[in-house]
């Protein structure tokens, strides 16, 4: 998922994670994938967190000029359904396929047309790509 994302030319400008052992160690598995000057915060708030806790965490990034990318690392059914929620549009295949199960090491590409990650809100979100591991390796 790591070379997925690099050939994608994902970069994010922060990534949120889980204190989680496996969060770590996917973490660990993505970062040689992602630019050495990528900023990582551990959050403890993140762990078996639901959405309407990510939504708090996520409100606390501050200057989305500085951080236009953001990347979570969390765990489900927390993860999957806040993604969910906030994808509204995109391809109709994708968003189904993302209902349908958000299982572990999927990435779900949201674009938002907002000035602050505190303006964050159901359905607003674009899902530009949803990638699972089986997807990969079909590919």
């Amino acid at each position: 998922m790591g070379q997925w994302l690099k050939a994608q030319k994902l970069k994010p400008d922060l990534v949120l994670c889980s204190t989680a052992t496996r969060v770590s160690e996917t973490l660990a598995l993505l970062q040689p994938n992602l630019p050495p000057e990528t900023q990582v915060k551990s959050l403890e708030a993140l762990y078996m967190a639901l959405p309407r806790e990510i939504l708090t965490v996520l409100a606390k990034v501050k200057e989305k000029d500085k951080v236009e990318t953001l990347m979570v690392i969390g765990h489900n059914p927390g993860i999957g359904s806040l993604a969910h929620w906030l994808a509204g549009q995109g391809d109709k295949r994708a968003l189904e396929r993302m209902k349908e199960k958000f299982p572990t090491g999927a990435i779900a590409v949201i674009d938002f047309d907002i000035s602050s990650w505190r303006d964050l809100d159901g359905e607003q979100g674009n899902l530009r790509q949803f990638m699972t591991p089986r997807e990969l390796a079909k590919e």
